[in-house]
């Protein structure tokens, strides 16, 4: 039995984060696939947002919320290391803030538009602010990374760039009548640069 047990869901951008670090760092894991729309009493006793990622460790905290994972998992097994150097205050809170940005704006835009396409579940925004906000999101991004490798501004990918990448990658399978990476070529480098990386989590199927 692995250590931990990951609850997630396949076509999940924040549960691939999570299962992206855990491939990283040569971590073990069982993955469970909840029931979440609507959660079921025993998932909600996990996290009671009935949101996924949750992750459980044998023996351990319970751990919910993508970002939340990301550190724990960085300082419980690369403590010091590339994905989150805490000792440089400077790169600490550059992560931090790309961090924060997945978790906003990118969930805002594309987020939105592949629950939308692929989910058909209701949005809290129109689709088409939600295109409009991906679009704008993207460019954003590519300007950045047309003068860095890594969105933190590192020689290595940090947390920053697993919590930027999924919605990121996904972009063309949520809306390819729309968004495409071609128009965005340095992400479109970044997400070549990310998929190349040792252990890197095979995409979901769509």
């Amino acid at each position: 039995m692995a250590a931990y047990t990951l609850y997630s869901l396949e076509g999940s951008g924040n549960s691939l984060k999570a299962r992206l670090m855990l491939d990283f760092l040569g971590q073990p894991f069982d993955a469970v696939a909840p029931q979440v729309h609507p959660a079921d009493a025993a998932f909600l006793k996990l996290n009671p947002l009935g949101q996924v990622p949750v992750l459980v460790e044998a023996g351990g905290p319970t751990i919910c919320d993508s970002a939340a994972i990301l550190v724990y998992l960085v300082q419980k097994h690369a403590p010091g290391s590339h994905w989150f150097p805490i000792a440089d205050p400077i790169v600490a809170a550059n992560i931090t803030k790309w961090v924060t940005y997945a978790g906003h704006e990118v969930t805002d835009s594309l987020l939105w538009v592949r629950i939308k396409n692929k989910f058909t579940w209701e949005i809290p925004v129109t689709y088409e602010d939600a295109l409009e906000r991906s679009i704008r999101v993207l460019k954003f991004l590519d300007t950045h990374l047309e003068n860095f490798d890594w969105f933190a501004e590192t020689a290595e990918p940090t947390i920053a760039d697993v919590a930027i990448f999924p919605y990121v990658a996904l972009a063309e399978s949520s809306s390819s009548d729309v968004l495409q990476l071609s128009d965005y070529p340095a992400v479109q480098r970044w997400v070549a640069r990310f998929k190349a990386l040792p252990n890197c989590h095979p995409m979901p199927p769509f």
